[in-house]
């Protein structure tokens, strides 16, 4: 009988795992060729998941953070969580089911500050679902400043960053940035700073599901 792609991914995995933990001593011709393979052999299971690999750079010890992404895709967070349930427990690795959610970090808090410079203070709203039963994030420009297709791109950025990738793929439907002087004096008094959108995820009601410190979402028990 062939071995499942799930099986055949992390016999591949284990028996090179070592070779990643060495990344640094390898050549750049090898570092693209065993990237390369990785992407590969996850592609054989899934074409629509990537792996984003992260070493500690910090402590002497060789360890390794491997993360598998479906990019925000909602509907491939099951094969994901499929996959990373049968992960082997390899020492100096830490396995990692989708991108969690950072918060505003330094370099959260850094691609707000670009954005604040570029286009002005951010507020917030949320609207109506769309087709598919999900929320609809309005991102509102205080500034002066033409926004452009770069603008949109590093708001859905910043947004998948601080609320993690489970949240970001599976809350909301889009998010869209227009400009705050559309809106009517009323309408301005609901938003809210975009800063706290972390915290308004945490205290919405998602009916069946609650939202752990981390900013990941899993069914109540």
């Amino acid at each position: 009988m062939k071995p499942s792609k799930i099986r055949h991914f992390w016999e591949w995995f284990e028996r090179h795992h070592q070779t990643f933990l060495d990344f640094e001593s390898l050549t750049r011709t090898e570092r693209q060729y065993w990237l390369a393979e990785l992407d590969g052999h996850l592609a054989v299971y899934n074409r629509f998941l990537m792996p984003l690999l992260e070493w500690d750079t910090i402590h002497s010890t060789q360890k390794c953070q491997l993360t598998i992404t479906a990019v925000g895709r909602s509907r491939s967070f099951a094969m994901v969580d499929k996959l990373m349930k049968q992960a082997p427990k390899l020492r100096n690795w830490e396995m990692t089911a989708l991108e969690p959610a950072a918060g505003f970090d330094e370099t959260a808090a850094g691609m707000l500050q670009q954005l604040n410079a570029s286009v002005g203070k951010l507020w917030f709203d949320v609207r109506d679902m769309d087709a598919r039963g999900k929320d609809l994030l309005f991102v509102f420009a205080e500034g002066d400043a033409d926004i452009d297709y770069d603008h949109h791109f590093e708001i859905d950025e910043l947004v998948y960053r601080i609320l993690g990738e489970k949240v970001y793929g599976t809350c909301f439907g889009g998010i869209r940035l227009e400009a705050y002087e559309s809106l009517v004096e009323e309408e301005q008094s609901y938003l809210v700073p975009l800063e706290q959108l972390p915290e308004y995820v945490k205290r919405r009601h998602v009916p069946g599901m609650t939202v752990t410190k981390g900013g990941r979402l899993q069914r109540k028990a």
